[in-house]
């Protein structure tokens, strides 16, 4: 066959490979430019034409039209199949029991892969296996998938396993039954950008599922109505980027689980809300032998958890400028695995213990930790926040300075003798107030406040003993 255009003659079984090769065009049998396209379909097993496309050119063009599947669309290396977008719609006749688009050789691997432009339609209630996936892409180096919109599928929107050098992109994932929108069973150098996931509410139904991942970058990603969590990271994460994006409204899990073997995690500007549990959980692996590397959680928000705002399990985390608010029990706890050398640092723990009142940030079995700059409030006409930092027993050495605090509902701080309280400013009713009273030495004192910072050319009349004043000349 001749590729379209090219002047290139091709022998019986051979590809145009080139990048500069010729489109070929499949139609579906309902498509209204049928007699313009190289192959047709007939509506039946429409893999058939669709794969030998893929095989005689590197190049495939889905028409508009609804294409039947009843076996995979197998891609094979350096191939690109696209479409026209929502009107080009891949969906498994009944008990297909398979993946709608696969590579082709799933043990021995592929590589240079290019899926985009389509709809695919899972059919879960007739394809009821836990592989009948939308797109199923294993051991392959080399691939993009975007603007793919998967939805009612049984098992995940997309799987990748085993895995490199690849990118999903602005995605719409919807619906996933047993599974969830998207796993990456092992994989190394993968982005994910621009993701839209949710109502994967059936089976284990997680958002975005990892799975022993090295340079996993998460970007600008929306994941929302999951079962489970919205964002499992698992058994060994290594330089995983979570940028931006939103991990929210799990009904039974949490926004974030990075679990057992994280390393050297950084999440920036996200937020993890509105979840049934905790909105984000950070662990070291059971022996206790993989820790966190320096991992770090800047410019982040965990408002609205039904549990907790944050979990923190391992060592050498950095905490720093994120908003945590309005959380069922606590703000952050760290506990359990004997957390050390933790950095909290700037954020706003805001109005925690709705549901059962509980500190803004308690610490377990935690040493040598810093929590400095943040501000602790509690602004409710009835307090639910308990503490600011609240220490079990188990602590030691932990410094906690330069902190303002504003109405605890029963004390600022409640610390171990071993740890370090310093320069931090409010009583648990409210933080320092500063009153520029300039030459008026009778101005009132504002009610509830702790120390007030006077500042004027006369000595105020109405300083309490632990007020600051400040003269100016």
């Amino acid at each position: 066959m001749a590729g379209k255009g090219s002047g290139f003659l091709m022998g019986v079984g051979e590809r145009d490979t080139r990048a500069n090769a010729a489109t070929i065009t499949v139609a579906a049998s309902d498509s209204p430019y049928r007699t313009r396209a190289d192959y047709v379909c007939d509506g039946t097993a429409d893999e058939v034409e669709i794969n030998l496309a893929l095989q005689s050119a590197g190049k495939v063009k889905l028409m508009e039209g609804t294409f039947t599947v009843s076996s995979p669309v197998d891609m094979p290396n350096d191939s690109q199949l696209s479409g026209m977008g929502k009107k080009t719609v891949l969906t498994p006749a009944n008990d297909a029991d398979d993946s709608v688009i696969q590579n082709a050789d799933q043990s021995g691997g592929n590589s240079n892969i290019t899926i985009g432009d389509l709809f695919i339609d899972g059919n879960s209630s007739n394809n009821d296996v836990e592989f009948a996936c939308g797109i199923h892409l294993q051991q392959v180096d080399g691939f993009q998938i975007y603007r793919c919109f998967t939805n009612d599928t049984y098992g995940y929107g997309i799987r990748l396993g085993a895995v490199e050098n690849g990118n999903v992109s602005f995605c719409r994932l919807e619906n996933s039954g047993y599974s969830g929108g998207l796993v990456v069973a092992t994989g190394d150098t993968i982005t994910l950008s621009n993701l839209l996931i949710r109502d994967n509410v059936d089976g284990a139904g997680y958002g975005i599922y990892a799975d022993t991942t090295t340079d996993l970058h998460i970007l600008g990603c929306r994941v929302s109505n999951s079962k489970d969590e919205a964002l499992a990271l698992q058994v060994s994460s290594i330089r995983t980027q979570v940028i931006g994006g939103k991990f929210g409204d799990s009904t039974t899990g949490g926004g974030c689980h990075a679990g057992y073997g994280t390393v050297d995690l950084l999440v920036m500007g996200a937020a993890f809300s509105n979840n049934a549990l905790m909105g984000f959980t950070l662990e070291r692996d059971v022996a206790e032998t993989i820790h966190s590397g320096t991992s770090k959680i800047i410019g982040c928000d965990f408002n609205d958890n039904l549990q907790d705002g944050l979990h923190i399990y391992t060592d050498d985390v950095i905490i720093q400028g994120c908003g945590i608010q309005g959380n069922g029990l606590r703000g952050m706890r760290t506990y359990y695995k004997t957390p050390t050398r933790l950095q909290i640092i700037n954020n706003l723990f805001r109005n925690n213990g709705l549901v059962t009142n509980n500190a803004h940030l308690e610490m377990d079995n935690t040493t040598n930790s810093r929590i400095s700059g943040n501000t602790f409030i509690d602004d409710q006409s009835t307090p639910t926040t308990t503490y600011a930092v609240k220490e079990a027993a188990t602590c030691s050495g932990n410094i906690i300075e330069g902190n303002c605090i504003s109405g605890m509902k029963t004390a600022p701080l409640s610390l171990q003798s071993t740890s370090t309280a310093r320069f931090n400013v409010g009583d648990g009713a409210n933080p320092l107030a500063v009153i520029p009273h300039g030459a008026d030495a009778d101005y009132a004192r504002p009610h509830g406040y702790g120390p007030v910072l006077w500042i004027g050319s006369v000595t105020p009349n109405n300083a309490a003993t632990n007020d600051i004043y400040i003269p100016t000349v």
